[in-house]
């Protein structure tokens, strides 16, 4: 068996975020975003946001690192590599909100969803101006707050606890697919090879589902 080599970051961490080519971590303390090359053992910080760091997320080619901080006043940052490129005031937030983000390369649309115990608001914007485009209210249920969302075929996929709602962005919001489940949704994933979703739910259960099949794997 290979040696292994420890290395060990040392308290303060609550989000952390690998990059699809499996080298760089991106993780927080506080306010300050930190990428670590696991290969070379190299951190930067990255220094721009005034309250804790809530969220973190590579695209999806790694191009793009996304951050939000929390607090009375929400900014969301666009980094590439360590170059802070575009920054972004969002509303005002509640206490208990959190956040989930997506971005559809072709389009130029970065989506933000707000998620509150009584409902979801979703945000979007063209990533290349960041010009606002338009707000709107994703919870349909307005019971069940949103717990996954991502790019399927171009559209956007915002879940329920047992819905997923496809929802077109580009230029206006557009719900065109309603998808129950039976069971109560934990994590959603898009599957490119079938243009369908891999869903973990929290019965411990995946649940796959094609254009015509839902199929349950316990």
């Amino acid at each position: 068996m290979a040696n292994l080599l420890l290395r060990e970051v040392v308290g303060g961490v609550k989000h952390i975020d690998m990059h699809p080519s499996l080298t760089l971590l991106a993780f927080n303390r506080g306010s300050v975003v930190i990428l670590w090359d696991v290969v070379k053992d190299g951190k930067k910080k990255l220094v721009r946001h005034n309250a804790e760091v809530i969220l973190l997320k590579f695209s999806e080619d790694g191009g793009y690192l996304f951050s939000i901080n929390g607090g009375a006043n929400p900014l969301l940052c666009i980094w590439i590599s360590t170059k802070l490129v575009q920054s972004i005031n969002l509303p005002k937030a509640f206490p208990s909100t959190s956040y989930l983000l997506a971005f559809e390369k072709q389009s130029g649309t970065l989506v933000v969803v707000e998620s509150i115990v009584s409902g979801c608001m979703v945000h979007c914007w063209n990533y290349s101006s960041t010009e606002f485009k338009h707000s709107f209210n994703s919870t349909l249920s307005k019971t069940s707050p949103c717990n996954s969302i991502g790019v399927h075929d171009k559209n956007f996929y915002i879940t329920e606890r047992h819905m997923i709602n496809l929802w077109n962005l580009k230029e206006e919001a557009k719900l065109i697919r309603q998808i129950p489940i039976s069971q109560e949704i934990k994590e959603v994933k898009a599957c490119i090879s079938t243009k369908g979703f891999i869903i973990l739910a929290h019965s411990g259960n995946i649940i796959t589902i094609t254009e015509h099949v839902i199929l349950l794997y316990l």
